[in-house]
């Protein structure tokens, strides 16, 4: 009896645990991936860096009207050069869904290993990461690079154990755009106050509803509060501008509307007191321009230290931990009842 109460009180964690994850797109892989046996894997990270504009995105994108469907996905052109060296099909799981143009110096990728690599050197059979790191850059394309490849925790997820990301908008404010950067910068020829950029950033830092910075055309199932700890604007020589935003998630196209929103404001075309309004009308409309992706880089994924408060490898919201801690202590005094009986 004393066995079928641990039983359940375990099934009934993992229902808990299933349902109050902060990534709720996400929660039938993370069943699977509970309960599946990895046991004789190795789970492998990478940090990706890539150059965007020759992609339609990190993910692998159905053929539609908006998506190009002659051009490859970072993440099917990753997939397929490992394929090539491992001998085996993987799949890929990414920190963050890049869109198309958008670049990235920090994205963290995994994957599981169905069997150790042995790099052709002479200590035969030793694994051998770096040559894996070496191969795989060599096949690439120039616009993809592996900066890092290391073995991480079996229950390590890239999206799930992330606690903040950081990005990086680049602005060219000249009148003239060097060709060197037109595929990295939004050229917005217009006088912008970087100080009313900066005041009006302020209004943003915080846990907020960011649905009016949200490009989903269904934001009604998604959760919209995100909480900004920095944002930054920066004047760089060649009259660059840069805007970094760091935060624990970002709604679709948010960073870029933020930037898009900010210039606005730089400019004059909105007013410097408007981000308050524009939080709680709620509505994309009252928000700036999207600017173009190829401005925007993925530049930093953060995760937690060792000791940090994570259960299975997925990281809980306050309101889980809360549930979490209540269930123990009720499943504790059940468990005691039935020993006593």
């Amino acid at each position: 009896m004393q066995e079928d109460l641990i039983f359940k009180v375990h099934s009934l964690i993992q229902i808990v645990v299933l349902f109050s994850v902060e990534n709720p797109h996400l929660h039938r892989q993370n069943y699977f991936f509970m309960h599946f046996d990895f046991s004789r894997k190795r789970n492998i990270k990478l940090v990706v860096s890539y150059f965007g504009c020759s992609y339609v995105g990190w993910q692998k994108a159905k053929p539609t009207h908006e998506a190009r469907p002659s051009t490859p996905s970072i993440e099917e052109t990753l997939e397929k050069s490992l394929a090539k060296v491992l001998q085996y099909p993987v799949k890929l799981q990414a920190a963050s869904r890049t869109d198309a143009d958008v670049h990235a110096e920090g994205q963290v990728v995994n994957f599981f290993m169905a069997k150790p690599y042995v790099s052709r050197t002479k200590k035969t059979g030793d694994t051998d990461l770096d040559k894996l790191k070496f191969i795989l850059n060599c096949m690439l394309p120039r616009d993809i690079a592996i900066v890092s490849v290391e073995e991480a925790p079996i229950d390590f997820h890239p999206t799930l154990d992330s606690i903040k990301k950081e990005y990086w908008y680049s602005i060219c404010n000249s009148s003239m755009q060097l060709p060197f950067h037109r595929n990295t910068s939004w050229h917005f020829p217009y006088p912008l106050d970087l100080d009313l950029m900066r005041k009006a950033a302020l209004s943003l830092l915080g846990t907020h509803d960011f649905s009016a910075f949200c490009n989903a055309f269904k934001i009604a199932d998604r959760n919209p509060i995100c909480h900004l700890e920095k944002i930054e604007v920066s004047k760089l020589p060649q009259r660059q501008v840069r805007i970094a935003i760091c935060g624990d998630r970002f709604l679709y196209k948010m960073a870029r509307n933020i930037a898009g929103t900010l210039a606005y404001i730089g400019c004059g075309k909105l007013k410097p007191d408007s981000i308050v309004e524009i939080l709680n009308n709620k509505d994309r409309q009252f928000a700036g321009i999207t600017p173009p992706g190829f401005g925007l880089t993925l530049k930093k994924v953060y995760y937690p230290e060792k000791n940090s408060k994570v259960v299975s490898g997925l990281r809980l919201n306050p309101k889980a931990e809360q549930t979490l801690e209540s269930f123990s202590a009720f499943a504790s005094q059940e468990a005691s009842d039935v020993i006593k009986k």
